[in-house]
Formats: structure tokens, sequence, C-alpha cells
């Protein structure tokens, strides 16, 4: 799972092959079939169909104890969508389950697929995984397309995007681009990791009806987020959430297609931020300096926790005048497992530890 999360699909799928051959032979049903679904699950999250359909005709599936997951496997690849069906495989299941063993295990995959990951006042946040209580490009196509047609419904046009450096974050902002772009919104994109007030002040340079943010703020590796934010630059009122959740909550999940990104940028639909605003965005920061003492003599270490801060941030408290300025070296570049605290989370002491070294 954690390979998965990384997108080392490789290094998993090789993993996966040879538990699942010493499970088989071995006549460790339970463990194979377990191992069997992570697979179905990988296959289906990067839309890898015929490697599914291999694994749907291999000696692993005649495993009696996979015969839920080959069902679950039935229902993803005749494209029945709604919730409620994956939940009556699962259900019919933990009827007929014997033993502690079966009833964790139909539980454990069950949750995945009770219900749709919720759209809250700040958007969607979840940990990264195949099913539909899970981040996954399955999940973030639904809601890009739902917002797509609130904006028409709305007469709205225009839409920027940024994203961190968690794992995925990219991956999920480019496949929202796609499909605000098939739906007929102009798309500005960033070219590279941002941090939040980036994409607030591009919202409103760009004149923008709405902005998106792949981020989850704090939360630890296997996490991410989608964060949607009004005209002014600000995360959407409570009454604008309940509106879109509305429409979040008619769509399907499967069957959703963007338009191509190369096209989407050679139409115009889709456009990359320039560097320029950021730029503009620098001296913003610059002029809303309360104290305009100098600053000369601060020293300061700053950390952007392999986040989206490593460039922005420094270019910031130079402009301000601050020259000593010590940076934490494991932790200057972005990194999305967030390798040097448990998460980056500047309320606990654990996140501080490498600077406090420095």
């Amino acid at each position: 799972n954690t390979y998965i999360c990384m997108r080392k699909y490789d290094v998993a799928s090789a993993y996966m092959f040879e538990a699942m051959e010493w499970a088989f032979d071995n006549s460790q049903h339970k463990f194979c079939s377990s191992v069997f679904n992570s697979l179905c699950f990988m296959y289906l999250l990067t839309e890898d169909h015929d490697a599914l359909t291999d694994l749907h005709n291999s000696k692993y599936a005649k495993v009696k104890s996979t015969s839920l997951y080959q069902e679950l496997t039935d229902i993803y690849m005749n494209m029945r969508t709604e919730a409620n069906a994956f939940s009556e495989v699962f259900r019919n299941a933990w009827d007929n389950a014997v033993s502690i063993e079966d009833t964790t295990s139909i539980l454990h995959q069950e949750y995945r697929f009770y219900k749709f990951i919720d759209f809250g006042t700040a958007g969607l946040r979840g940990k990264m995984g195949a099913g539909t209580s899970y981040m996954n490009i399955y999940i973030i196509r639904r809601t890009t397309l739902a917002i797509a047609k609130y904006m028409l419904d709305q007469g709205m046009s225009k839409v920027a995007i940024a994203y961190d450096s968690r794992n995925n974050s990219r991956h999920f902002a480019l496949e929202a681009a796609k499909i605000f772009a098939k739906s007929g919104i102009t798309t500005y994109i960033y070219k590279e990791i941002m941090p939040t007030p980036a994409l607030s002040y591009a919202v409103r340079h760009l004149r923008c009806d709405m902005g998106i943010m792949v981020t989850a703020s704090h939360n630890p590796a296997i996490y991410n987020g989608y964060k949607v934010y009004g005209s002014d630059g600000c995360q959407v009122t409570s009454k604008a959430a309940n509106d879109i959740k509305t429409y979040v909550d008619k769509e399907g999940l499967f069957g959703i297609r963007g338009m191509n990104f190369e096209d989407g940028i050679e139409s115009g639909m889709i456009r990359w931020i320039r560097h320029e605003i950021v730029d503009l965005f620098m001296e913003h920061v610059s002029h809303v300096r309360t104290n305009r003492r100098s600053l000369k003599r601060l020293t300061v270490v700053y950390t952007p926790l392999n986040g989206a801060g490593w460039k922005l941030v420094p270019r910031a408290l130079e402009n301000a005048g601050i020259c000593d300025i010590y940076s934490v070296p494991n932790q200057d570049y972005p990194d999305g497992n967030f390798p040097t605290c448990p998460k980056p989370n500047p309320e606990i002491k654990e996140t501080f530890l490498e600077g406090i070294k420095v």
C-alpha cells in the first residue's frame, strides 16, 4: 500500500505477486485472497484494465476465498458505479461470514466502498487509495465534473489550480484541469508546486470565478485533499459548498474523461500561470508588512518541511530585509513522503526536531 501511494506500481506489483505465489503454493488462501484484492485495487487505480483482466483469469482468482473479490471486480469491469451496489456485495458476504477473520476482512474492504468520500465545507480530504471513500483519480474526476456543472449553471467560466508537494498532487491537479477544460471552463494552472496563498493570489489576479488547491495541509503523507476557493481567493462559503455538494452527489464514478492535456494547452482552454504572476505575488507580499523597522539583525531558521514553501518563503524573508537565514538541509526539497517527521504539522514538537538541531 505504501508503494502504491508513492505511485511505484511496478515495485508494488512485484512484491504482491511474490507474496501471492507463496500463499497459493502453501494453501494460505485467506492471505492469497487479500493480496489478490490489493492487486485488483491497484490495477483499478491505474486504470490498467488489461492487467485486471489477466488477474481475473489467473489461477489465483480460482481460490475459493477470492470469490468475493471476483464479484467486486465484475462490478468494476461492468462499470456499475453506484456505491450501494458495492455495499450489497459486501453485505451478502458479511451475512455468510463464519469467522472473526472473515468479518474483519470484509469490514475493512466494505469501508472502501460503502459511501463516497464526503464533500465538506473546504472540499475533500482523505487517505489516498482505491475505493469510493478514498482519494484517487476517479474521485477527483467526479468532483471536478460536478464543480464544472455548478460553475456553468452559475454563469462562471474561469478557474485556477495549484498543488503542493504531496504524492499524487500534481497528478490530481492535471486530471482536474483536463475535466474543467473539456467542460468548457478556461483553466489556469501552475507549472510547479505552490503554497496555498499563491493559489488565492492567482484567482484574484486572473479574475477567476473559482480556485482549486490540491493539498491536505498538515496531515500525514498518506492523505491528500481537494480544496475549493471562491472568486475572492478564500475558501468557499458553507452555502456554496452545500450547493456544490448537491451537484457532486448526482455524479457517478466511471466513464468520466477529460480533454487531452496537450490539446487543452494548444486550444487555450488550459493555460500555464506565467512566472511573472509569481513575481507580482511576491511584490504584494512585500507591501503588506506592518513593521517597517530594519530586520537585518534577525536570525531565522526556516524549514518548508519538504513542502511547497521551499522557493517563495526564502524570497519573502529576503525581500523583508532578513539576511541571516538558515535552512534545514534534509527538509529543503519537496518530498511527499515527509521522511523527517511523522506529519508536517507545526503544532507538534517532533516536526521541528531537525530545525532545532540547526
